[in-house]
């Protein structure tokens, strides 16, 4: 049986039907709130790609066709960013000597920045530096680098999260590829490291799965060496919020096409889970990961919940996430210094 949901959610998930496939869903019998749809696709890192799937003309507003209009050559100007920062990337590095990661295909790339990962995250920060980058956030393996004209790059030394290392370093740099994105070719790691950054991001990071992060690893999914994926994990120690995290992807996908997803070939183990995008973490899986292993990563948890709880907040409450957002970004810095635990 398909499963009912409100209107903007259903158009943005009948909207991804062109990349990977068209779902049983049903709208619930509602208004269409453009505001609405627009903040659900942004929270999923997908307002790039929906937006070309909405015509200038189809809304009944003249303002909203405005507003539209001025999202869309944003959009456009990120793209021309992200052209400058390749070609600046490539005559600074070495189109060789870094891996682009989390860009999958065109229509998907979140356009918040861009994360690289590079292997002497010193020496590539000092030839950032030199070339009138300036440094704007600083952790033990990523250096957050700004420039006038070009998209902020998160560069990496190691493929890791509050310093807990996520993918080896032989790992990440194992078969990387070539892709063409933008009219523009870079290079990025391995289908394997392509889904363990993804998957890694979410449970460390930012604590949810957006649709994006959906549809990339499902789409990835029936590509990647899932035996060599759980060896990874389990050597690096987050082998249980690893099937955690698959379980609510599979959830996910039985959820929106009624069918089990590509990963239960591999992994059978499926969450039961409520169709809601982005799908947020539950505080209790956070604080099974910390004790993992170790009680004392539970010490960690005060520097964790500056950062959950705008993530919680923000389906509902953007400003008011916005506003604790910067108050995170503040209590983080403050509380650095008593939080050395080893993760």
């Amino acid at each position: 049986m398909s499963a009912v949901v409100c209107p903007e959610l259903f158009l943005l998930i009948r909207l991804a039907g062109k990349i990977y496939k068209m779902p049983p869903l049903r709208p619930i019998n509602s208004k269409f709130n453009l505001p609405k749809f627009l903040r659900i696709a942004s929270n999923n890192n997908v307002l790039g790609y929906v937006l070309d799937g909405i015509e200038q003309g189809t809304t009944s507003r003249r303002e909203e066709d405005a507003y539209l209009l001025c999202l869309k050559e944003a959009v456009n100007r990120k793209i021309a960013k992200f052209r400058n920062t390749i070609d600046c990337l490539n005559k600074v590095l070495g189109e060789d000597s870094y891996l682009v990661l989390k860009a999958l295909r065109e229509q998907l790339i979140p356009f918040n920045d861009l994360d690289i990962l590079v292997k002497d995250l010193n020496q590539a920060g000092r030839l950032l530096e030199d070339s009138g980058f300036k440094v704007y956030e600083q952790e033990k393996y990523v250096k957050g680098y700004s420039k006038q004209g070009y998209l902020r790059i998160s560069m990496y030394g190691k493929i890791a999260w509050r310093s807990k290392i996520c993918v080896g370093e032989r790992f990440a740099w194992m078969n990387p590829r070539r892709m063409e994105m933008f009219g523009i070719l870079i290079t990025v790691p391995s289908v394997e490291t392509d889904i363990l950054t993804l998957i890694a991001h979410s449970a460390f990071e930012t604590f949810q799965i957006t649709f994006n992060d959906f549809l990339c690893v499902c789409q990835l999914a029936r590509q990647a060496d899932w035996k060599s994926i759980k060896r990874e994990v389990t050597r690096n120690g987050w082998y249980d919020l690893f099937i955690e995290t698959i379980g609510v992807l599979n959830g996910l996908h039985f959820e929106i096409y009624g069918e089990p997803s590509p990963i239960t070939e591999f992994i059978r183990y499926t969450k039961p889970v409520r169709l809601e995008l982005p799908y947020i973490f539950p505080l209790s899986v956070i604080v099974s990961s910390l004790a993992h292993k170790r009680i004392t990563r539970l010490l960690k948890l005060p520097f964790y919940l500056p950062s959950y709880v705008p993530v919680r907040l923000n389906l509902k409450h953007p400003i008011l996430a916005s506003v604790c957002i910067k108050t995170a970004l503040l209590l983080r810095k403050c509380l650095k210094p008593y939080f050395r635990v080893s993760t």
